[in-house]
């Protein structure tokens, strides 16, 4: 996890959240739908490895419902991340920092560069 979004999510407010949920949502749009899956299922097992059942447990409910239209995931995704922060510990670092960095100048100056 890079120091940009360590210090995201230690310093994430409620006023972050909507600016949040624009870059995630841009960040999780810019993966391929073939490709959604397989970084949720990488997230989930990340969870596992650090003892976060919770986290864990929520991210592979995302992706072995009934409909697991890469869309919809995506959807999901996105609300995943807006009402848990914390989450994105688990994502990639590419991923993480991406959303992050997307944030820069959006969130008070949380997310340093």
């Amino acid at each position: 996890m890079t120091e940009a979004v360590k210090t995201f999510i230690n310093h994430a407010s409620p006023e972050d959240y909507h600016a949040l949920r624009e870059a995630a949502d841009a960040q999780i749009q810019s993966i391929p739908d073939s490709e959604i899956h397989a970084v949720i299922r990488h997230a989930a097992e990340n969870a596992v490895a650090n003892w976060d059942g919770a986290s864990a447990w929520r991210l592979r409910d995302l992706i072995s419902k009934a409909v697991t239209y890469p869309p919809v995931v995506k959807r999901g995704a996105v609300l995943l991340v807006m009402t848990n922060p914390q989450i994105l510990k688990h994502f990639s670092n590419d991923f993480s920092h991406g959303i992050v960095s997307r944030l820069n100048g959006h969130s008070h100056g949380h997310a340093a560069h």
